[in-house]
């Protein structure tokens, strides 16, 4: 699987408060690049429109989930910023076609980030994945690769440094916390109509 995030596994008694788990982590964020896409205390995700500034640094405060597999987060967290990019008009998010990848690979490299990959859904049964995919990323010198988590008939565009996009934190086995700190400049979606919302 490949993930939209970078992930970090942290020592569990580092991110313990004592004997408990933390209810949220501070994660220090470019106060220039909200919003901010975290974790919520329960399940699911919501979007900080500021970052909190103290001394001089910045941070968005992500709440601490459980969860089964990070894969189930990176599809919330993907919805809602495709939501969030068509109802704001980012750019960001393209339909499912030869063109909307070409212009999905172009809005990333418009933020100077040229090292991309582009991870891909996996095609319904029987189903044959279209050609242009293969081609378009071969021509544009782009890798692809497969992912599970993706909803059908549609792809991912990244930067191969994650941390750029945001990071998922494990405190432990099933505990996280995450965030998206660059939803608009550094993940652009191709997509069918009405698919991931």
């Amino acid at each position: 699987m490949s993930n939209l995030l970078q992930v970090i596994r942290q020592r569990p008694q580092r991110a313990m408060q004592g004997k408990n788990m933390p209810m949220w982590m501070d994660m220090w964020v470019d106060s220039e690049t909200s919003p901010y896409l975290v974790t919520s205390g329960r399940n699911g995700v919501l979007w900080a429109e500021e970052a909190v500034v103290e001394d001089d640094r910045a941070f968005a405060r992500a709440g601490v989930q459980c969860i089964d597999a990070p894969g189930i987060l990176f599809a919330q967290m993907l919805v809602a910023v495709i939501e969030r990019g068509l109802r704001d008009q980012w750019g960001n998010i393209q339909p499912y076609t030869e063109a909307g990848l070409r212009a999905a690979i172009a809005h990333v490299e418009f933020y100077d980030l040229t090292d991309l990959e582009v991870l891909v859904s996996r095609e319904p049964s029987g189903e044959a994945r279209p050609d242009w995919i293969k081609t378009t990323l071969a021509e544009l010198n782009v890798p692809g690769r497969t992912t599970s988590w993706l909803p059908d008939n549609s792809l991912v565009v990244l930067p191969r440094q994650r941390a750029y996009v945001g990071t998922l934190h494990h405190l432990d086995a099933k505990n996280v916390t995450a965030i998206v700190h660059n939803a608009a400049r550094g993940i652009a979606v191709a997509i069918t109509a009405g698919g991931g919302t």
